[in-house]
């Protein structure tokens, strides 16, 4: 639909995802209700509690695997503007991760979207391409989201 992203579940792939805190589902659950064609009515989504220890295992997981992705972007497949975006996305993940933990929801979906121009810029400034994955960590430190690593 144009610039936006559509998702279509099924209401079980949905509720089972969501219980498991999923990303992708707990922000379908902060989209905006202009942005959204059929809610679902469901007293699981109503009366919905975030686990707030499964919120971090899977913020940190899913911001670690989006880091490697860009390393493997970088010096495999050498795909620079991907490889920069998944960098921005690690730290955009962590910044959806702190405000579930802090509010419920995640009432600024654009506030890390600033990271991304900076980012981009640093990679262009630095010309960044395959092989300079140290400078990257360089710039951007070494993180190890997931403490079972």
């Amino acid at each position: 639909l144009g610039r936006c992203e559509v998702s279509v579940h099924t209401r079980e792939f949905f509720l089972d995802r969501l219980e498991a805190m999923d990303m992708t589902m707990l922000t379908c659950l902060s989209t905006p209700a202009r942005f959204i064609i059929r809610g679902l009515e469901d007293d699981r989504v109503r009366h919905f509690q975030l686990k707030l220890d499964v919120l971090e295992e899977q913020t940190a997981s899913y911001a670690d695997y989006t880091w490697l992705k860009s390393h493997r972007l970088l010096d495999r497949t050498k795909v620079l503007y991907k490889a920069c975006k998944n960098t921005y996305f690690s730290f955009r993940l962590l910044d959806f991760g702190c405000q579930l933990a802090e509010t419920g929801r995640i009432p600024n979906l654009a506030a890390a979207n600033g990271i991304f121009d900076c980012a981009k810029q640093i990679w262009e400034l630095l010309l960044i391409q395959p092989g300079d994955w140290d400078v990257v960590e360089a710039v951007f430190g070494t993180p190890r989201f997931s403490t079972r690593l």
